[in-house]
């Protein structure tokens, strides 16, 4: 989970720091444009932390229950991050 919180903190840094940087060069019209790179960026960044898990499976016992339930909880975050992204895409992107 702690994995995960910090991915979380991080996108949402990004997007700061994207508009931020936007609003210096007088670009915000580029914003929705945007919008549907951040749940890709969720689900990818989700992805990767899945493979990383998937390590664990070779641990002790303690590790390969704490890789299980963090691996439901990567794979729900990716499934629905994927699911924003192609509905996201599906209605900016046409």
């Amino acid at each position: 989970m702690l994995a995960l919180t910090i991915l979380l903190f991080i996108l949402v840094a990004a997007v700061i720091v994207v508009i931020a940087v936007l609003a210096v060069f007088n670009m915000l019209n580029l914003i929705p444009a945007l919008v549907p790179l951040v749940p890709l960026g969720l689900a990818i960044g989700a992805g990767l932390l899945c493979l990383i898990e998937m390590l664990l499976l070779f641990g002790t016992k303690e590790d390969k229950r704490t890789a299980a339930v963090e691996l439901i909880w990567l794979f729900g975050t990716c499934a629905a991050s994927a699911f924003i992204f192609w509905f996201a895409s599906s209605l900016l992107w046409q």
